[in-house]
């Protein structure tokens, strides 16, 4: 509209009235810390990956059952990958832990786990369910060699691949940029970076969370597959380190506590998380332990530290100058480890997931949002985006998992 006077334009003129702020503002939430650690980029990969690992054993046994006094026999539990152990007849023994008794294995039937015995030393007596014995040997002093020999053999484990994609399809105009804001909002560039978050966050889930599937059509010898199939994923952490001696807790009814992170870390400890096969003896300094979760449970990790905080400290008059308080941290110490507690968007409120040393996991990626060649079709284009991927976890007794946390 103009003025009838002067022909000037008013305010109802759209050229009057429209302006266009040449700025973008994006927002995406992805925390994945998993990937961003443990990634490890490939320029070539089999479909199927195989590594190797080993874990000594720690010299104990468990009863299963109860042992009665001049019975002659003790039923142990199974050797796992988790408490490996190799029994030799006439050579090892086992002692009770306060050193009262120690028992000649002169006999070891590894179908039944039944060991038959005789005492060697101290005073025979019963034994509940549950006891941990000592593992020792002794052998007499110009004894021949035992033809058994005492050798460790590696295990070994595999996964496979896992691939997602993601498809851009641009009319001509928009992609040659002749329909514009000049914000470049509707070209290949900018919608690749629109995919990216839910590319890593996809990424981190998965890495975490699938279960190992073979897939269709997949070579085989002996009755073993070779390589992936059609459809096949890569199993995640929690699901390859479970089938291989992981440390699971349940919290049941219980929320997030020193005392539960002080359990986790001597069992881990226990399992060899934070010593290596050269230590003879503890390391008493700090140790350190990465510990994926939710940002739930980071606000619980908070109340902990509230809960302990010296309140006559906290409001002190210097502590109030700027009007500012409140405390926040995401380090907790417990049995000499430092447990650093970290967000990610592959964890669930209630379960947290240990991990004491990197060396252990390995996200291998053969393709992270590679772009396939382009499809031109009429009066537009479309475009791939592809991610392959596998995970490896080595040692897996010394990973932890633990579930069910309830808020505290």
């Amino acid at each position: 509209m103009v003025l009838a006077s002067n022909n000037a334009a008013t305010f109802d003129s759209p050229a009057a009235k429209l302006e266009i702020l040449e700025s973008l503002v994006k927002s995406a939430k992805v925390y994945a810390p998993v990937v961003q650690t443990y990634m490890k980029t490939t320029p070539s990969m089999g479909t199927r990956i195989e590594w190797f690992d080993q874990n000594l054993g720690n010299g104990t046994v468990t009863l299963s059952s109860g042992y009665t006094a001049g019975a002659g026999s003790m039923v142990i539990s199974a050797s796992s990958l988790v408490s490996p152990y190799q029994i030799k007849a006439n050579i090892h023994q086992v002692q009770t832990q306060n050193g009262s008794a120690t028992y000649n294995i002169t006999a070891y039937n590894s179908g039944t786990n039944t060991l038959t015995i005789t005492l060697a030393q101290g005073s025979d007596a019963n034994l509940a369910s549950g006891t941990t014995l000592f593992l020792i040997r002794d052998v007499n002093l110009g004894a021949n060699a035992n033809s058994d020999p005492d050798l460790w053999t590696v295990t070994s484990d595999f996964n496979y691949i896992s691939n997602f994609a993601f498809t851009i399809k641009l009319a001509n105009p928009n992609k040659n940029g002749q329909l514009s804001y000049h914000l470049d909002d509707l070209s290949f560039a900018n919608q690749l970076e629109n995919l990216m978050p839910e590319a890593v966050r996809t990424l981190e889930r998965r890495v975490i969370k699938d279960t190992r599937a073979q897939g269709s059509g997949a070579a085989a010898r002996n009755g073993n597959a070779i390589q992936s199939g059609n459809g096949s994923r890569a199993g995640g952490i929690i699901s390859l380190a479970n089938a291989r001696g992981l440390y699971t807790a349940s919290s049941g009814s219980a929320g997030l506590s020193e005392d539960i992170l002080t359990t986790d870390m001597l069992t881990l400890r226990e399992r060899g998380a934070f010593s290596t096969v050269s230590e003879k003896t503890r390391d008493m300094g700090l140790s350190y332990c990465k510990a994926f979760c939710n940002n739930q449970v980071i606000g619980d990790v908070n109340k902990l530290i509230r809960i302990g905080r010296d309140a006559a400290a906290f409001f002190g008059p210097n502590d109030k100058i700027g009007g500012k308080g409140g405390t926040f941290g995401n380090v907790l110490v417990a049995d000499g480890v430092a447990i650093e507690f970290i967000p990610s968007d592959g964890m669930a409120d209630n379960e947290i997931l240990y991990v004491p040393d990197d060396n252990l996991i390995e996200v291998r990626v053969l393709r992270m949002m590679e772009e396939q060649e382009p499809i031109p079709g009429g009066d537009n284009e479309t475009r791939m985006y592809t991610v392959t991927y596998s995970t490896c976890v080595k040692s897996p007794w010394k990973l932890g998992y633990r579930s069910n946390l309830i808020r505290i």
